[in-house]
């Protein structure tokens, strides 16, 4: 891992969104591999209908297995790929309010998230206390295989690719923050989203905490229930906390239990999110 932060201070977090997700201005140690199989729960029994927030007659449950692969190639450049497989179910009769709501449960492969990191200021080549490390990545997106048209699916059935600014600063030993934001374009029929996150980390010897913010805009669509409204086309807006709890073995795997909740938004559900993670380093 790189000079200053430890793997795990902020890794993970961005499966706990399992899409948009984070990605860390620290990268991994340069021709070094970090794989990272993860699983994400998330559940709801509220949901935004435009602004309105309303109660529904039964849950919404969605479960993720992800397996993230992150290389760097230089100690300053890096590549990332993530893959995975999502299945959802519905007990709620109610959320028959779309295209494709007949069915109560989907399966299929989630979306595949590409990219490459560039860092352009390392904060440890500076003597300057406020400066933070600085980095961009550009990314691209690949439609999964699951029914887009599933009352709130994993995802909106596009292909796309995005662009963020990412930051982070390691104040003193063991403490800091990190951040991103970003700008993503999905084709057809989509609405382009802007999106970031920050937080705060904390590490002691083998332990790790965060705690953050993270928001998603659309940035154009129809609410849901607005007459021809399809669920890939609605304008999404979630703001979301979340928080984690790292452990690093002797043997340099770090382990990750994270969770995030979803409260205030505009056609999304009111999510609770818990996940766990593993990553491991050759």
């Amino acid at each position: 891992m790189n000079k200053s932060v430890p793997l795990g201070a902020i890794a993970g977090l961005a499966v706990a969104a399992s899409a948009g997700a984070q990605h860390s201005v620290w990268l991994p140690e340069a021709r070094k591999l970090v794989v990272t199989p993860s699983y994400v729960y998330q559940s709801f029994d509220e949901f935004w209908m435009g602004a309105d927030e309303v109660e529904i007659d039964g849950d919404l449950w969605q479960h993720t297995a992800f397996l993230g692969f992150d290389y760097g190639i230089t100690e300053d450049t890096a590549i990332d790929l993530t893959v995975g497989w999502v299945w959802s179910e519905t007990d709620a009769s109610m959320l028959s309010v779309g295209p494709g709501a007949d069915n109560l449960n989907d399966d299929g492969l989630a979306d595949t998230t590409f990219g490459i990191r560039q860092r352009f200021i390392d904060e440890t080549d500076f003597d300057i206390w406020w400066i933070p490390s600085l980095g961009m990545r550009v990314g691209g997106i690949i439609a999964g295989t699951y029914d887009e048209n599933f009352p709130f699916s994993a995802g909106d059935g596009a292909y796309g690719a995005e662009v963020s600014l990412l930051g982070g600063k390691t104040i003193f030993t063991g403490f800091g923050w990190y951040g991103d934001v970003g700008y993503r374009y999905r084709d057809g029929d989509v609405p382009d989203d802007f999106f970031g996150a920050a937080g705060l980390f904390v590490s002691w010897k083998f332990l790790s905490l965060t705690a953050g913010y993270r928001f998603t805009e659309g940035l154009s669509g129809r609410d849901i229930a607005d007459p021809g409204f399809t669920f890939p086309e609605v304008k999404e807006i979630s703001q979301k906390v979340e928080a984690s709890l790292g452990f690093t073995d002797p043997g340099g795997r770090y382990y990750q239990l994270f969770y995030a909740h979803t409260f205030d938004g505009r056609n999304t559900g009111k999510r609770d999110i818990f996940g766990g993670s593993v990553s491991l380093t050759w």
